[in-house]
């Protein structure tokens, strides 16, 4: 370490040692195009929005933040959340992570924020909450794996045997084959856009919720998706909507962002979903989706071959930090029963890594 460590927010000029440090941290193929269109592009940011640690003219530390408004209760909150925290290995153990949070928790505060969030992994999950962060609640994401070689590759990080790609099929055979579907009797319409109205639809209008505009939610889904309506003759059965994500080159899942279920035959929404697996099957590595608030829509991603991650017990925590001065405020983003924190998550579809 050569010079006293600076902590300040990194503009578009330093946005390809932002992203290099992200890749070489995380192995990752992030781009100066991608991180510009997560950290500039978005909206709601007026400024730079990713915290960095600089040493001279070196960045040896980031941490990012979405800049995103929720609602409750009728009141609009301006919030951000965090995300791509990143040490370069040579600097860690100087304390740089939790300096970077505090400087960007008192910056965003002067800016009027009312509160930080996360989705904190295993190796920032203490730090956050030793400055003051709050776990409100756990939420589990599933996963299919359409090929399951390459996503045991990924989670291993080693080269496995080809026989077991075959596996994936077998997988799909024994839980999706055994819903017998007359395809003629199922429609799938497919379409290239969808209204903030209808994105809204898929959200419990209880607690906290994200607040989405046309605009915002074009910026959100940018990287491209498709949305799914399954109907059984004229009957409407389920929507689903999926975005792309690429985690790295030649691996490639399918977030689902959202199913709505139309039935209440639990019947007829195993074959629906089972249906569109066919096809999103053929199209992606690996899909993943959140724990839903409907208990009927979980039972049936088991039931067709969803497996829930256990790698964090109780699922993936969602942490808050207020910022407010406001005690009503505070309270309210610390009342564990305001989260339903399964599609709040505003970089969740943001890492699809275009090219320069």
């Amino acid at each position: 370490m050569k010079n006293e460590i600076v902590y300040r927010f990194g503009g578009i000029d330093t946005a390809t040692q932002q992203a290099d440090l992200f890749n070489r941290v995380f192995n990752q193929c992030a781009t100066v195009a991608s991180w510009k269109r997560k950290y500039l592009d978005n909206p709601l940011s007026n400024a730079n929005t990713v915290m960095c640690a600089f040493d001279g003219d070196k960045i040896v530390g980031i941490n990012g933040f979405v800049p995103m408004e929720y609602v409750c209760d009728g009141e609009v909150y301006r919030v951000v959340q965090s995300c791509d925290t990143a040490v370069d290995p040579e600097y860690r153990g100087c304390g740089i992570f939790s300096k970077m949070i505090v400087r960007a928790q008192e910056l965003f505060a002067e800016e009027g924020y009312d509160s930080m969030v996360g989705y904190p992994n295993g190796n920032s999950y203490r730090g956050f909450l030793k400055l003051g962060w709050k776990e409100q609640a756990r939420t589990m994401k599933y996963f299919y794996p359409c090929c399951v070689k390459k996503v045991a590759e990924e989670m291993l990080s080693k080269n496995l045997p080809g026989f077991l790609d075959p596996l994936a099929n077998i997988w799909r055979v024994l839980h999706t084959g055994r819903y017998h579907v007359k395809e003629s009797d199922y429609a799938i319409a497919r379409s290239t856009h969808i209204g903030a109205e209808e994105y809204l639809s898929f959200l419990e209008n209880v607690g906290f919720r994200i607040r989405i505009t046309q605009e915002y939610l074009d910026w959100k889904l940018s990287a491209g998706y498709l949305y799914y309506t399954v109907r059984h003759g004229s009957e409407p059965i389920c929507r689903m909507l999926v975005c792309n994500y690429t985690v790295k080159e030649g691996f490639l899942r399918g977030n689902i962002l959202g199913i709505k279920r139309e039935t209440d035959s639990k019947a007829e929404l195993c074959k629906a979903i089972a249906l569109l697996l066919k096809e999103l099957f053929q199209q992606y590595d690996v899909l993943s989706v959140w724990e839903n608030d409907d208990a009927m829509i979980n039972e049936v991603l088991r039931r067709v071959g969803f497996i829930k991650n256990l790698s964090t017990k109780g699922g993936s925590p969602f942490i808050v930090k207020p910022l407010s001065n406001d005690q009503a405020t505070r309270d309210r983003f610390l009342r564990l029963s305001a989260w339903h924190p399964s599609f709040i998550e505003a970089d969740y579809v943001l890492d699809q890594y275009v090219k320069e």
